[in-house]
């Protein structure tokens, strides 16, 4: 069976594909830097089914993890980078340590993990490296100004190393979700400066993403925006930046009542 390596699975869309890639009966290499979490989803570990503690933004650690991965003589054929982090302050509030925090884990993590991977790789002709991207990365949310400046760096060096590494047998795909109701939105869904996550009604979940990724897989395209329609929106705003100017207060206001609905339906504080 395919072997896969996923980052950042402990919890949220990485959780979900860690299980479904194990049911699937695929050899599943899962990391995060919550091992004790990693461990609590898997008392009973499946022989399937190994797991590594590892921080995406270390270098070293990409490099010690290859190490074990060799020990083990299975090279993953596929990849996703999919380990992230979030911040939603308004700009004048960013917290200069959250910048750091974010471009070294969302940016800095899928670079280092691409190019590991692309070793392997390319040395072999085939894989596929699939990078955990957002709507954010694709047009300017208010309020996630931080998070989608580094996912914009994710989408636009996965999209250049979709061109480089096409010829040497190596797809890569970008998969921009929309918000979702995962621990990471929950982090955050106190904050007014949240809403624009909201504004589309409802939330994506976890299995959305598995659905995308497994489209990823047998078709192997460059991108895929989720939701479609969301992701068309996403498209004409960063083609025309002032359209969303238009109906920027609408949304906001719209993402404002949908957040504090979530908020009470979650009990969250």
């Amino acid at each position: 069976m395919p072997h896969i390596l996923i980052t950042g699975a402990a919890s949220g869309f990485g959780a979900a594909l860690t299980a479904t890639y194990v049911e699937k009966g695929w050899q599943v290499t899962a990391t995060d830097i919550n091992m004790q979490q990693l461990d609590a989803n898997w008392p009973e570990r499946p022989g399937n089914l190994h797991l590594y503690q590892h921080d995406v933004s270390d270098w070293s650690q990409w490099e010690s993890l290859l190490v074990e991965l060799r020990k083990r003589e299975s090279l993953p054929d596929v990849l996703i980078n999919n380990a992230g982090l979030v911040a939603s302050d308004p700009v004048e509030a960013i917290d200069p340590a959250d910048v750091d925090r974010l471009f070294d884990v969302n940016s800095k993590g899928v670079v280092f993990g691409t190019r590991i991977a692309a070793g392997w790789m390319v040395a072999t002709g085939s894989g596929h490296i699939i990078n955990i991207a957002s709507l954010a990365g694709v047009a300017p949310i208010p309020g996630l100004s931080l998070y989608g400046a580094s996912k914009f760096a994710v989408r636009g060096f996965s999209l250049t190393a979709a061109a480089e590494l096409a010829p040497k047998g190596i797809a890569v795909t970008c998969i921009c979700p929309d918000g979702a109701d995962t621990p990471m939105v929950r982090e955050i869904a106190t904050k007014d400066s949240s809403n624009m996550i909201f504004s589309g009604g409802s939330l994506l979940q976890a299995r959305d993403v598995v659905i995308a990724v497994d489209k990823a897989i047998r078709r192997k395209p460059k991108e895929i925006l989720i939701p479609g329609t969301r992701g068309f929106t996403a498209r004409l705003a960063n083609f025309w930046p002032g359209l969303s100017d238009l109906v920027l207060n609408r949304l906001w206001k719209k993402g404002g009542r949908e957040r504090k609905s979530y908020v009470d339906q979650k009990g969250l504080s």
